[in-house]
């Protein structure tokens, strides 16, 4: 199994931190995940990966980056060489390092900030990506409710409402 995760940069609330170790847990059960990816952006991610190596759920971590990253980045990956061995693969832009992070997973998880499909925000673009294509989804919303896509009886009715309206 192949699980790759967007999320907020703003970091994950206490309800999505807690209700994405259940949901990484029920993933595992079914299937042992062989990869967790992710694009090392702080705030959820940081979360994500930190809880992936401490639960020792994964047997490999692939980050995906962006030729151009910054030094926070640099410090993070040295700060993470402590918890679990991991790889990179290096992309010449962030859209083809997204993309990419879509494409190669079995089940991505997002972490988003908010409630609305923003098309501003990137997490929600990236969801957007990955029901184009079919991926299967798991979005933890910011008060841990849980949606299941492609599953639309799992998305609570303020969402339904919305996509009614469109």
């Amino acid at each position: 199994m192949v699980v790759s995760f967007i999320g907020t940069t703003s970091g994950m609330t206490i309800e999505q931190t807690e209700r994405f170790i259940e949901e990484i847990r029920k993933i595992n059960n079914k299937e042992k995940i062989k990869e967790f990816h992710h694009n090392l952006k702080q705030g959820a991610t940081i979360s994500a990966h930190l809880s992936i190596c401490r639960l020792g759920l994964t047997e490999e971590i692939i980050i995906h980056l962006c030729n151009n990253k910054n030094n926070i980045n640099e410090y993070i990956e040295e700060q993470w060489k402590q918890y679990i061995n991991f790889r990179k693969i290096n992309y010449n832009t962030q859209k083809e390092s997204d993309e990419d992070l879509i494409k190669c997973c079995n089940i991505l998880i997002a972490i988003p900030s908010n409630y609305e499909e923003e098309s501003f925000t990137t997490t929600w673009n990236l969801i957007k990506k990955a029901k184009k294509i079919n991926k299967d989804l798991v979005i933890i919303l910011p008060k841990g409710e849980v949606i299941n896509w492609p599953d639309i009886s799992m998305i609570p009715k303020f969402i339904k409402n919305r996509q009614k309206r469109k």
